[in-house]
């Protein structure tokens, strides 16, 4: 059971052109879903095409702030 638990919301990561901000959040998200005793949630309208392994996705579908 992991010692930790974590939720991200990823809906940024649906921008057609990333930036700083989506670049960085993809480099964390990837570091995380190998990390051991972290369980990561992300959550968004939709699943983003290259969410890494290792984390799991939660539809959320009311709109996000």
């Amino acid at each position: 059971m992991p010692a930790l638990t974590l939720g991200v919301e990823v809906e940024i990561l649906h921008r057609p052109r990333p930036t700083g901000v989506e670049r960085a959040l993809r480099l964390w998200l990837a570091g995380l879903g190998g990390a051991g005793g972290v369980r990561t949630l992300a959550f968004a309208r939709s699943r983003p095409e290259d969410l890494p392994p290792g984390i799991e996705f939660i539809p959320c579908p009311a709109p996000l702030p």
